[in-house]
């Protein structure tokens, strides 16, 4: 991607249905309070949002579908009461991302029929919530 994307009213990035794209390198900001920063639907597979800013928003990532992979942004949602990642997808990778907002207690929070998803070497400073039975949260989260 790239991109800057910080003028966006409603959700910044939405990919709904989307198969196998890619969403990295960018700069992701919305400008009202209830707006998301990158939001997966349901109906998405096999994405991967990489290396991105995401901040100023009512969470930044908020992640339905399958098989994604959430690697290496820094976020900084800080407004309402959203996590910087919700999780909401099956079989997801959540790795190596930098969680900056304080405003909820939850830095990553697995939601709704979350499961199967592989949490992994983040640096969070809130905490990790799952619910999915077969999620994981590895050992190697570094908390400050």
């Amino acid at each position: 991607m790239g991109c800057s994307f910080t003028t966006c009213r409603g959700n910044a990035v939405e990919l709904d249905g989307a198969g196998s794209w890619r969403i990295a390198q960018g700069e992701v900001a919305a400008t009202v309070d209830t707006g998301r920063g990158i939001v997966l639907s349901a109906a998405s597979v096999k994405c991967i949002v990489e290396g991105n800013y995401i901040a100023l928003n009512n969470g930044g990532l908020l992640v339905h579908g399958t098989d994604h992979i959430v690697a290496n942004n820094l976020l900084d949602a800080g407004i309402g009461d959203a996590a910087d990642i919700e999780l909401a997808g099956l079989a997801c990778k959540i790795n190596g991302n930098k969680c900056l907002s304080t405003v909820n207690a939850d830095s990553i929070r697995e939601v709704d029929a979350a499961n199967f998803n592989y949490i992994v070497a983040n640096m969070v400073q809130g905490t990790i919530t799952k619910i999915g039975g077969g999620s994981v949260i590895s050992a190697e989260q570094f908390y400050y």
